[in-house]
């Protein structure tokens, strides 16, 4: 956003756009890193060639991709070829963990009966749904809505 800033407040010609230099795409990274090093950029935030280390997308941008992916069509095809990837890929133990983690469907659901008092403990979303006689996608969603 720094550079759009710029480029309003100091107006298009007080930039300019060159080719440094052509490479094979093999040397690419290789290139990049050595203008990154040599020439210290100010607008670029990455400091890695070929790295997302150090960007975060802020809450504005977050919203905006979460809206986007909620109603993406995908053909049947892209998730063959998916799947097809992810056949026989292992995962190592830290990377399971931290999904397992991460996934609100797997947490323990405790349900207290208003009436009584009593509370029920759930081992995941989908037994406290089988028990209310309810989709799990419901009660997902009023746990990230935290009602």
């Amino acid at each position: 956003m720094t550079i759009c800033k710029s480029l309003l407040k100091h107006g298009y010609a007080k930039f300019r756009l060159e080719v440094l230099e052509y490479c094979s795409t093999d040397k690419l990274l290789t290139r990049e890193q050595f203008y990154f090093d040599s020439y210290n950029p100010e607008y670029n935030i990455l400091k890695i060639a070929g790295s997302p280390l150090g960007y975060r997308h802020n809450e504005a941008a977050k919203a905006r991709i979460s809206l986007a992916s909620k109603n993406r069509i995908v053909s049947e095809s892209t998730r063959y070829l998916k799947r097809k990837i992810l056949l026989g890929k292992t995962l190592d133990s830290e990377r399971l963990e931290n999904m397992r983690r991460g996934n609100v469907l797997k947490q323990t659901i405790l349900l207290t009966k208003t009436d009584t008092g009593d509370t029920l403990v759930f081992s995941s979303v989908t037994d406290a749904g089988k028990f209310l006689d309810i989709s799990r996608t419901t009660i997902r969603n009023y746990l990230l809505k935290n009602l």
